[in-house]
């Protein structure tokens, strides 16, 4: 199965970093944002503290801590609507 890429936005982070999103609505409210913004956002989302996910996701790279944020994000957002 091949993924919709014609949905897929790109541009650059505060940070200089490219990005590639899904245009969701996770992925535009996390867009463009600086590393410690998104943990700020994605630790409210889910009423946790960023200091607890930097602990969990700061041994990654900037592009897959972004990722697994989002995804988290994505996943309490998806269970909270059940």
């Amino acid at each position: 199965m091949r993924p919709n890429v014609e949905k897929f936005v790109t541009g650059k982070t505060k940070d200089g970093f490219r990005y590639i999103d899904n245009g969701d609505d996770v992925a535009e409210k996390l867009r463009g944002l600086h590393i410690e913004e998104v943990y700020s956002v994605v630790a409210a989302a889910l009423g946790l503290k960023a200091k607890e996910l930097k602990a969990k996701y700061e041994h990654l790279n900037v592009g897959m801590q972004r990722m697994a944020l989002g995804n988290l994000m994505r996943g309490h957002l998806k269970n909270a609507e059940v």
